[in-house]
């Protein structure tokens, strides 16, 4: 019985700080890997950044816009700007135009000009 009686005393003794130290381990684990712990505020963080640059790049590309809106404007009209995107939407040019295309990444060599049909024209025999 005198066991019996020893174990209990333990045990209560060991009942509050159980307690206290369950408690704690259980703030502790939701301050660091919770919904709104350290972990979850450092991935936010990352979030954060991405977004800001993500803005950065948009306010950039509106800015550009509303400058190549702005040349389009009645009020200044700008004759370059309004046959630049006139030819970009007719995908049409001038007969005197010389015309650079390349692909993604690799240059193109530049296109002959075309022949001066006043010019005299020499017949070349190809070498063997």
């Amino acid at each position: 019985m005198a066991l019996i009686s020893q174990l209990k005393r333990y045990a209560t003794g060991l009942v509050l700080p159980l307690i206290f130290a369950g408690i704690a381990w259980y703030f502790g684990h939701h301050a660091f890997d919770g919904d709104r712990g350290l972990v979850a505020m450092r991935q936010m963080d990352r979030e954060i950044a991405e977004a800001k640059e993500v803005l950065a790049r948009l306010d950039a590309e509106r800015d550009r816009l509303e400058r190549r809106a702005n040349l389009l404007r009645p009020q200044g009209l700008d004759p370059d700007m309004l046959e630049e995107e006139a030819r970009r939407l007719l995908n049409m040019g001038r007969p005197d135009d010389v015309v650079i295309m390349a692909g993604a990444g690799r240059s193109m060599p530049l296109p002959m000009p075309p022949p001066d049909p006043a010019a005299p024209r020499v017949n070349r025999k190809p070498v063997n």
